[in-house]
């Protein structure tokens, strides 16, 4: 059975409106082209905004880091259950143990070390740009310096 309906009418069964674009349903009333576009654009939105999931960081990292016109290079390895990030960072034979977070597309990372008997607190803070590139500041938190990095999964 077909539905029309118009204005404030009632539905009345076995007419279709041929001068509009209507859809009708036997068992669901009428649907204006209007309708249509205003949920295919409310599908759009919610697609839109529903936020993309991070990529897992597992896996191995070349670390590329500038502070204080100091350039370096870090091999990485992380491990990322859930929102938890551990692992190993490390250069010239050294290797240590980092903790970290990754939430939503922002990961940060944090490994403690030395520099001539001192202690150094070293703070990653990166946005993931691809599942294989990350790019961020670093901060050397006792001495209150700051740096770029860029990260790059290794093949």
């Amino acid at each position: 059975m077909f539905f029309e309906q118009n204005g404030d009418e009632a539905p009345r069964a076995g007419r279709v409106n041929r001068g509009k674009n209507t859809v009708v349903s036997a068992t669901r009333g009428t649907y204006t082209s209007e309708m249509r576009m205003m949920l295919f654009s409310l599908a759009l939105l919610t697609a839109a905004v529903a936020p993309a999931a991070a990529p897992d960081l597992t896996g191995k990292w070349d670390v590329a880091l500038s502070v204080a016109g100091n350039d370096s290079q870090q091999a990485c390895t992380f491990t990322q259950k859930a929102a938890e990030l551990t692992g190993t960072c490390g250069s010239e034979g050294r290797s240590l143990q980092i903790t970290g977070k990754v939430e939503d597309q922002k990961v940060t990372w944090t490994f403690k070390s030395e520099y001539q008997g001192n202690p150094l607190t070293v703070v990653f803070r990166g946005s993931i740009e691809s599942a294989t590139k990350i790019t961020g500041s670093v901060l050397v938190e006792e001495f209150g310096v700051e740096g770029q990095f860029t990260a790059t999964q290794s093949k």
